[in-house]
């Protein structure tokens, strides 16, 4: 996921992905970290939109925009950067176990 240049306000995606009381989370490639998958909201797309693009980019499972459910927005902002982030975070409930396709961004996914 790219920053934006200094002084910009960034709005990123990120979902919640649960399978029959399971939790899917990515490791990321660039820093090994797990989180929840999603990334960044391009220009006139909508939050939805950008996870369902973002979750099907990262592992390949196909859900449309309106499949997500919006929970909250949480923002965080980081002098050091002077940025300005803005997260929405949704959720997606899966009735079957899916088969992950890792794009290269992640290295694991579970």
């Amino acid at each position: 996921m790219a920053l934006p240049k200094r002084g910009r306000v960034f709005f990123a995606s990120m979902a919640i992905v649960e399978c029959k009381g399971r939790y899917f989370f990515a490791k990321r490639r660039d820093n090994s970290l797990w989180n929840f998958p999603g990334g960044s909201v391009k220009y006139g797309e909508k939050g939805a939109r950008a996870i369902s693009r973002e979750i099907f980019e990262e592992a390949g499972i196909r859900k449309g925009p309106s499949e997500y459910e919006f929970l909250f927005a949480q923002e965080t902002i980081v002098p050091k950067m002077d940025l300005h982030v803005v997260f929405l975070v949704y959720h997606l409930e899966l009735l079957n176990e899916p088969k992950i396709r890792l794009n290269g961004e992640s290295t694991e996914f579970g």
